[in-house]
């Protein structure tokens, strides 16, 4: 115990007390006076605060006061109790007082261990026992509804974290490693009160100070996993890789499920019938950029038939000439050793880079009061790290309960294949945060129970899984049920892979944002209410998100209309303005609205000004240095963004090797000025400091003029070196920018005289989505000849494409569009009464031209 840990400890009568912060207290009671200072399951960690406190005793009365808190506390045998243990704390403009024992009803929920055998937030019911039939032990509920495990975060402005019962780590000696014992007994108690009102982020930061931050997965974990449950061959699985790539889809992990090992559900050892030659598949996997994770239900022991059998049996002490099963003993530290060292190290030695727990281990073991999951969650952790300490180690595992966050990533468990299920995961993503479980990865498109895919929920489910913490697709076993991109139909074979493309497009956005949630402990979705914490509606939009601080995503999960081909999202939008990127249109908040996406938008909203970085199409999500920068500045609002990049493999970003290129926009008059700089003395190994890039500026109007360090350059409909062009479908200019150097710095002058823009072209890039949607369903009904509406709607849809070539032409174009526009779809929609009048019966041709129509009229 250093000093100051003992400057911020108070002792009272079988009681101590350690205040960790003005916000924090640490609360024991044991009445035997043994303390813990090790850490535990749970607790990894009590960084103190130098915290400024008074202490006043009266006889067996203790009060501690900080800054922030009173803390009243009576001796009594009894230990803590409502009586004798309170603290008064601010909330808001309020006092209040917390006794020990007040239930917390407004408590903001955290998470489940597991979504198994879920539909939605319910468990399927089979004959009135909610229970997941391959585990009992674990699974059995008497509920439909499982509870959530509580968050840290309340409305009311407090958070009690109670470790009392939770496994110590204790070290037999300094050079051993800790290892996990039993709870202490039932008359202790340890619990963490902490305060912040409505600052949730602060309340989180509070937490971390003792369960510890999250760390930051590598890179690739953050592109596209292939996962199924199906008896791959070596060749398939190669297979999936090459056609990944002739399809031009990026994919960075290959999951590997448990039908690689022989027999049964645990396994140690390849099937040479599945894979004759495994050092050569691995080899083939990692020299083409994939990652290995291999799935494990290590619960049954090692059988005979295992190739590690006999070595197994000596190091244990087995008879191998008996034929027993080895059994399994997390709480052996002699069983463990060989566990790795014998059965996981030679994989890993072959390529395999992370491994799936896939539970098995019900929640009892040798140890009483020791629950399996979370402590092989730290082991597993442990030993990667201890192996490969120069890159960032990561499991994939369900959660493990309080600290969880610390051993990234979590995996959800085998959900239903419907839409109650799609609908449930982006409110239980970002409930996650509010237990520091920010890295949930769900089966994407679902696992079982399902006659056929339904290709519109896959669809949206990936849309979703693109805006989430991880993109993993996974289906169980099912001939229809597939998840290859590829055999889908158009449109959701297009959609399906531009939604991949979008993802690895992001990268550079979203491991800037990881660093910014690793700095503040918090999470890369997160509720609403973290900043609108005193807006009751924020509260109740459960199915949107922060995605990272420049986006919010309202994923659509519901089918929809069977007539318009729209499916309809009720979303609520904060106060000031906002653009829905899909749609281009702008929403001043507060207030709920109702819109209508096509399949091929996601609403995804940003404030005016919002700036981030992309990049060119890539295959591999890589690391180091991301090439070929697109920088995203939405609007000329004022604004400036920090991009923070590192190396995408080690634990550097912890000791700040990070490079932070500041990007900052500022406006006068007819003038955008945008600047490009890394900033700062911190760096990380091998970053170059030389960029391909460019701007990309949505819903801007065509320029007079455009300088580069205040060169001008030309306009060019294709780039080759630094020039400006102009997309006419969604009124974006793009400044390519060539190669910069980031160190030196990039300045960007933007002129235009427009100021009847935003008026001329107020609901375009809404109305050419539209348009565009709605010619697609008109040409599916053409016959012979094209009707009137077949053919005006392509002219008007190819408005953007005239506009990409000609931007000279805006003014005209915007006229003409406007003028035509005013004309749908009334005049059409009396052609089509009088052909089926002429005809005397709907035929597809008209009932298509109506579906259009229909679209045409909601957009109106």
């Amino acid at each position: 115990m250093n000093t100051q840990q003992q400057q911020s400890i108070v002792f009272g009568k079988s009681a101590r007390f350690t205040v960790l912060a003005d916000n924090c207290i640490r609360m024991e009671y044991s009445k035997s006076g043994d303390f813990l200072d090790a850490s535990t399951l749970s607790v990894a960690q009590r960084k103190i605060q130098s915290t400024e406190f008074s202490i006043k005793e009266d006889g067996n009365h203790l009060k501690i006061e900080t800054s922030e808190l009173l803390l009243s506390y009576t001796a009594t045998s009894q230990g803590f109790s409502s009586e004798t243990l309170e603290i008064r704390y601010q909330n808001g403009a309020d006092s209040r007082v917390w006794k020990y024992g007040d239930a917390d009803d407004q408590n903001l929920p955290g998470t489940l261990r597991t979504l198994d055998c879920m539909d939605g937030d319910r468990v399927v019911s089979s004959n009135g026992t909610y229970v997941c039939p391959w585990d009992k032990d674990v699974m059995e509920l008497t509920q439909e509804t499982p509870d959530v495990i509580p968050g840290y975060l309340s409305k009311s402005g407090y958070t009690v974290f109670d470790d009392s019962s939770t496994p110590p780590l204790i070290k037999s000696s300094p050079q051993d490693p800790a290892w996990v014992t039993a709870p202490r007994g039932a008359e202790v108690q340890d619990l963490y009160f902490s305060a912040y009102g409505s600052d949730y982020y602060r309340g989180l930061q509070t937490m971390a100070r003792y369960l510890g931050k999250q760390p930051i997965p590598p890179r690739f974990a953050f592109g596209l996993w292939f996962s199924r449950y199906w008896e791959f061959t070596d060749k398939e699985l190669e297979n999936i890789v090459e056609t990944h790539d002739d399809y031009n889809i990026p994919l960075d992990v290959l999951v590997i499920d448990m039908d690689w090992h022989k027999l049964g559900w645990t396994g140690y050892s390849w099937d040479p019938t599945f894979f004759p030659d495994p050092g050569d598949t691995l080899a083939y996997l990692q020299d083409n950029g994939i990652k290995i994770t291999m799935n494990l239900h290590p619960a049954d022991g090692v059988a005979q038939h295992e190739d590690q059998y006999e070595a197994m049996c000596e190091e244990m002490g087995v008879d191998a000439s008996s034929g027993d099963t080895v059994p399994f003993d997390c709480t052996s530290p002699r069983y463990m050793d060989a566990y790795f060292r014998l059965l996981h190290h030679p994989f890993e030695d072959q390529g395999v880079r992370f491994w799936w727990m896939d539970w098995q281990q019900g929640k009892s073991t040798a140890i009483k009061g020791l629950d399996a999951l979370p402590w092989l969650n730290y082991l597993h952790w442990q030993d990667l790290a201890t192996r490969f300490p120069k890159r960032r180690p990561m499991i994939f595992s369900r959660f493990g309960g309080p600290g969880a966050g610390r051993y990234p990533i979590g995996f959800s468990g085998d959900t239903h294949i419907s839409w109650k299920s799609l609908a449930y995961q982006p409110y239980f993503t970002a409930s996650g945060a509010n237990v520091g479980f920010g890295y949930w990865s769900h089966d994407i498109g679902g696992h079982f129970f399902s006659d056929e895919t339904d290709p519109e929920l896959y669809t949206r489910w990936v849309q979703f899984g693109a805006y989430s913490p991880v993109l993993r697709l996974h289906e169980s076993k099912s001939v229809e049920d597939h998840r290859f991109f590829w055999n889908y139909k158009r449109p959701f074979c297009d959609v399906l892979i531009a939604t991949a493309r979008k993802r690895y497009q992001m990268l550079p956005y979203i491991t800037s944002e990881l660093y910014t949630c690793w700095r503040d402990d918090s999470s890369l979705c997160m509720p609403m209410y973290y900043e609108y914490p005193e807006v009751e509606d924020a509260y109740l939009a459960k199915d949107q998100y922060f995605f990272g601080r420049q986006m919010v995503i309202a994923p659509i999960t519901q089918a929809a209309d069977l007539q318009t081909g729209l499916a309809r999202k009720r979303i609520w939008i904060p106060e000031g303005e906002w653009i829905d990127l899909s749609l281009g249109l702008k929403h001043q908040g507060p207030k709920w609205i109702e819109e209508s996406y096509t399949l091929q938008e996601v609403p995804v909203f940003v404030k005016p000004g919002a700036i981030w970085v992309e990049q060119a199409h890539k295959l591999r999500a890589g690391t180091g240095s991301f090439d070929d920068l697109e920088i995203v500045v939405v609007g000329p609002d004022a604004s400036t963004y920090c991009w923070n990049e590192d190396d995408g493999d080690s634990t550097g970003y912890q000791q700040n090797e990070i490079a932070t290129i500041e990007i900052t926009q500022s406006s006068e008059a007819c003038a955008r000025c945008i600047t490009i700089q890394q900033t700062g003395t911190s760096t990380y190994a091998g970053v170059k400091a030389t960029r391909k890039a460019c701007l990309r500026l949505p819903f801007s109007a065509v320029p007079q003029r455009v300088t580069i360090d205040g060169a001008s350059v030309d306009f060019s409909k294709r780039a080759n070196g630094p020039s400006w062009r102009y997309a006419g479908d969604r009124l974006e200019l793009v400044v390519e920018l060539g190669t910069i150097d980031l160190q030196a710095g990039c300045t960007v002058e933007i002129i235009s005289e427009d100021s009847d823009f935003k008026a001329k072209t107020e609901r375009y890039v809404y109305r050419q989505s539209r348009l565009q949607h709605a010619w697609s369903i008109a040409q599916a009904g053409a016959f012979k000849s094209l009707t009137p509406l077949q053919r005006s709607l392509p002219w008007l849809a190819q408005t953007g494409r005239r506009l990409t070539h000609f931007p000279n032409q805006l003014n005209e174009e915007m006229s003409t569009f406007s003028d035509k526009w005013e004309r749908l779809p009334d005049e059409h929609a009396v052609f089509c009464d009088l052909l089926e009048i002429a005809q005397k019966r709907v035929t597809p041709e008209v009932l298509k031209n109506r579906q259009a129509i229909d679209v045409l009229r909601a957009t109106k």
